[in-house]
């Protein structure tokens, strides 16, 4: 297909995948993504506001805002400020109060779909200044793919700026029509349609069949009064790599022995330590830009992920390996049924119930790679010591949910929830059991 910047890809109704995000983000910013850049150099508000002003140029859908009535709205384009605030603190963990801020505020749609907040010490920033970034954009039109690689740009127009470089001619990138036109044609039209109600069907009668125990609700809450919050823990470079070895010489993967990871720690939770057999569900977040012909590109701006589950019984005899290799196998079973493109065509359900599912527990846990993040961490005077990602997790209560990505040869495991469906304690608790399966698994 060929994509352009024509005004009907940029001015036109939201697709029902992009609704979804609409509705939740209108439930007090729920799926949200936030990303963190903790960034070394003499950077200052001013530098960054042209440095966002030139990427909005880059990307029309940054220069959009939502319109419309609740059950017909659409992109429409011209006159869009993104907010940019400076924050001034000599608290080192300033930054993380401003994440869980973010994760919590809707964005205001019919103003803008991205925001940014610069926090750093009070003074003149100077080549020892550590300063963070804080990028929020609508999950609407930006999947953590892009929301990495938009980093890259803003950093980058940083670096030109601060060296007194004249910046050429924005290039315009291409807008990408629904993501739905964008589907294999089997998955378009009517066989798209019969494939995605016997995704569903399949999901129904799986779903019956092995009734998955899952965390539940230490306590309930209405989807407007969640709140999402983050536990970080990060692997050190030695036990990145050796991770890295290890599941490929037992021929799993990275998201299955995540998955594997944080299903023994969901398991050792709800059985209370106990040995017994116990079914568990795990919903796997992929990205769709690599599966659609032609290849969608990271700098490209859109939501293209899409998320698949898995079912499988634990039993006390089971190794770690042996779970990871079966969740590998399950994950390439669905993808071979184009069971993401169902996913993502079923997202009409969502809107039509006006977002009534996210009061369901979707699945025992969760896991979303993003995987090695390909972008430099030097720009000119200005060093990316890390860069880190968090969705809001609001709208999965009684779930357990890891976003994970690699950069600098460590390796980043944020744990997303919902409060107070579960607690702060509770998850804690689960990150650290979750990390000790991976460090055992890894084990000589």
């Amino acid at each position: 297909m060929q994509i352009n910047s024509s005004t009907l890809n940029v001015n036109r109704i939201l697709s029902p995948d992009e609704r979804v995000f609409e509705i939740a983000n209108q439930l007090g910013g729920a799926l949200t993504n936030v990303v963190i850049n903790r960034i070394r150099g003499p950077l200052s508000a001013a530098i960054v506001r042209q440095a966002i002003d030139l990427t909005q140029r880059r990307h029309p859908r940054l220069n959009c805002r939502i319109v419309g009535s609740t059950d017909s709205p659409r992109f429409e384009e011209g006159g869009v400020t993104i907010p940019l605030q400076l924050v001034n603190s000599q608290d080192d963990n300033q930054w993380q109060n401003i994440v869980l801020q973010e994760l919590n505020q809707k964005i205001e749609s019919d103003k803008y779909l991205m925001r940014a907040v610069l926090v750093q010490p009070v003074g003149e920033p100077k080549e020892s200044t550590v300063s963070f970034l804080i990028v929020t954009l609508h999950h609407g039109v930006a999947d953590g793919t892009f929301c990495i690689r938009l980093q890259a740009d803003i950093l980058t127009y940083c670096q030109k700026i601060a060296a007194g470089e004249p910046v050429e001619a924005v290039v315009r990138l291409p807008v990408l029509p629904a993501l739905p036109k964008l589907f294999p044609p089997s998955m378009q039209g009517y066989s798209g349609v019969v494939n995605t109600i016997g995704c569903l069907l399949r999901l129904v009668s799986q779903y019956v069949a092995h009734r998955p125990e899952t965390l539940g609700f230490e306590q309930y809450q209405t989807p407007e009064l969640r709140r999402a919050n983050v536990v970080y823990r990060q692997l050190d470079e030695t036990f990145t790599q050796r991770f890295n070895e290890v599941y490929r010489k037992e021929k799993a993967s990275e998201q299955s022995a995540l998955c594997a990871a944080m299903m023994l720690a969901a398991a050792n939770k709800i059985t209370g330590g106990k040995k017994r057999d116990i079914c568990l569900s795990c919903q796997s977040f992929a990205d769709l830009r690599r599966r659609i012909q032609p290849i969608i590109s990271d700098e490209q701006m859109g939501s293209l992920a899409s998320s698949t589950v898995t079912f499988h019984t634990l039993k006390p005899s089971m190794s770690f390996w042996d779970l990871a290799r079966d969740v590998k196998q399950e994950i390439a079973t669905n993808i071979q049924r184009n069971d993401l493109f169902s996913m993502m065509l079923a997202s009409g359900l969502a809107v039509a119930t006006k977002g009534i599912l996210l009061n369901q527990v979707m699945a025992s846990v969760g896991v979303t790679k993003l995987g090695l993040v390909n972008i430099s961490h030097q720009y000119g005077v200005f060093e990316l010591e890390e860069i880190n990602a968090v969705a809001s997790a609001s709208a999965f209560p009684g779930v357990f949910v890891v976003e994970a990505l690699r950069f600098q040869k460590k390796m980043f495991l944020n744990f997303l929830f919902s409060e107070p469906s579960l607690s702060q304690e509770t998850i804690a608790a689960l990150a650290d059991d979750a990390t000790a399966y991976l460090a055992d698994a890894c084990s000589d």
